[in-house]
């Protein structure tokens, strides 16, 4: 099973790195390049914005390895993945599941085609940092909780949490998912509360939580057009929030046209649908979460656990972006889990389920390598976000940008003329379709966009330069406003 999952995402050792976080955290980041070991402790400096520092620490041992090879560094990230799948088995099938179906669900929850993002993605290494010690944080507690001296693993437990959240912040959550564990079966959970090591350990978990919180809390994710201006939040309202636990779960059944990085938000009339579906997927969860955990279901562990793993993504607060792939790495394992147990209870005839599983496997992995093909460098990754969204300007920025770095100026500029013209407003826009078009010579074009920059922001210094330099190419009188 470890091999089919690896051979899912091979492809990903030929992808380059990628404008993309790729550059910001790895091959520009000077903690990283030093390879310096006093520069460990400055990774797990609680002062550093984005606070992730066993990523950050994979990174360092990268380069101290192999420099900045993309190679090995996906090399490494399928390295970890089937990491991954061994735990995660091995997790399964302590929460209940058949060793058969431990192993079908782990193989349809990995080749999954949501997944590429954090294979394909150097910088995806969080998540499967995340799911290695989070997972393994759950398998120690879980024998804890029966163990007759359970203090190692405990301990054991505890430090994997703590690993899990330096990985990735959103296991914050890993309190809530100890709860769970005690009614795993559901029959006998309340007993198990009232024990001591219960109790010990909720309050250890809880107050490290708590501890971690406003580290990770300082590093908001924010899309950013950073070539010379700062994109802004997503500013999501109720209804916004509402649409997300149906996308989640209509993508998950259809990983049909997939948008890499972060799927844009819904409008118009399919903005309401979604957020009856939305609607619905939420009541449907809580009656089954019900059903399930009074007949004593397997299937209530993977979701209540997929519960509390969404919830950190359906953005309670305000001002982060909408929703990426990588957000069901771990849950989706667990909705492959249902979808198995489901199959093996309704299919009555028992040959013809491996069949159908491995039917499923196959398609996936196929969606899967199409979508691998978006992930190979910065130019193919921006052209799949502009063809899925071609109203993204964060899309759109970055392909241009990519483009202009190659030094491919023609093909850098409709891009930026098309996000100027879209937002006609916005000085980082107008300057940036600007200073492309007049290093192509195309002067009259970027007096247009520098003219309606000076007009919207009279205080753009660097528009008014600008301008002033190419009217001087023109033998254009220059205005007073922007002689000053």
């Amino acid at each position: 099973m470890v091999l089919a999952v690896f051979l899912a995402h091979v492809t990903s050792l030929s992808n380059d790195f990628l404008d993309y976080d790729d550059r910001a955290l790895f091959v520009e980041n000077p903690l990283i390049r030093s390879g310096e070991a006093s520069n460990v402790w400055a990774i797990f400096s609680p002062d550093r914005p984005n606070w992730r520092p066993l990523r950050d620490l994979s990174h360092w041992l990268d380069y101290l390895v192999h420099g900045q090879s993309p190679f090995w560094s996906h090399l490494h990230n399928l390295a970890l993945l089937a990491i991954c799948v061994v735990v995660m088995v091995r997790l399964l099938e302590r929460l209940g599941a058949t060793p058969a179906v431990a192993l079908w669900a782990t193989a349809l929850g990995f080749v999954h085609p949501m997944q590429v993002e954090t294979i394909a993605w150097v910088t995806g290494r969080k998540d499967l940092l995340a799911c290695i010690f989070g997972v393994t944080a759950l398998g120690c507690l879980l024998r804890m909780i029966t163990a007759e001296r359970p203090f190692r693993w405990g301990v054991a437990g505890f430090t994997c949490t703590a690993l899990a959240i330096m990985a990735k912040g959103h296991l914050v959550v890993m309190p809530a998912l100890f709860v769970g564990l005690m009614f795993v079966p559901p029959r006998g959970g309340l007993e198990r509360l009232k024990t001591r090591r219960f109790v010990l350990t909720f309050v250890a978990l809880t107050v490290l939580s708590a501890c971690v919180v406003p580290l990770i809390s300082r590093g908001p994710v924010v899309l950013r057009a950073d070539l010379l201006e700062h994109g802004d939040r997503f500013r999501l309202s109720v209804s916004d929030q509402l649409q997300l636990p149906g996308l989640y779960v209509s993508k998950y059944v259809w990983p049909a046209n997939l948008s890499p990085v972060y799927d844009p938000l819904p409008f118009g009339a399919i903005h309401r649908i979604y957020v009856g579906l939305g609607v619905g997927v939420m009541l449907a969860w809580v009656t089954l979460l019900v059903r399930w955990f009074r007949v004593s279901d397997k299937r209530f562990a993977p979701l209540f656990f997929s519960l509390i793993l969404l919830m950190p993504h359906l953005h309670l607060v305000r001002g982060t972006v909408f929703m990426a792939n990588r957000y069901v790495f771990l849950i989706a394992p667990l909705w492959s889990w249902i979808l198995v147990e489901t199959l093996v209870k309704y299919v009555t005839t028992s040959r013809l389920l491996p069949f159908i599983l491995g039917g499923l496997v196959f398609a996936w992995a196929g969606v899967g390598m199409h979508e691998h093909l978006a992930w190979r460098n910065s130019v193919t990754l921006w052209t799949r976000v502009v063809e899925r969204a071609p109203d993204n300007p964060y899309g759109r920025q970055r392909l241009g940008r990519t483009f202009y770095e190659a030094g491919e100026l023609e093909r850098a500029a409709p891009h930026f003329m098309k996000i100027a013209d879209d937002d006609p407003t916005s000085e980082g826009r107008n300057y940036n379709a600007a200073k492309v078009l007049s290093e192509l010579g195309r002067y009259p074009q970027a007096r247009h966009y520098l003219v309606r920059c000076v007009e919207h922001v009279p205080d753009s210094r660097q528009c008014a330069q600008r301008l002033l330099w190419i009217d001087q190419q023109l033998g254009v009188e220059a205005t007073n406003s922007v002689r000053r």
